[in-house]
């Protein structure tokens, strides 16, 4: 049963994401789901996290991208 929802907006930015999914890597739960919205990026690799629930998107915003998420959580 998941419990946690964890909604990840990304646009660009390898450096600082990856430095939080090894974080998240080392606490995570079966009660925890980790949604990664692509929002129209160049940098596609993370692979290295299979626990991520990967969506890409249009170049929208964070906005349109956190609303995904949204709807996506369970």
């Amino acid at each position: 049963m998941i419990k946690l929802s964890i909604i990840i907006p990304y646009y660009n930015t390898p450096e600082y994401t990856s430095e939080l999914l090894d974080l998240l890597d080392q606490q995570l739960t079966d009660e925890v789901e980790v949604f990664l919205i692509d929002d129209g990026s160049t940098n596609k690799d993370f692979k290295s996290f299979p626990w991520i629930k990967y969506v890409r998107l249009e170049h929208g915003g964070q906005g349109k991208a956190r609303n995904k998420g949204l709807d996506l959580a369970t």
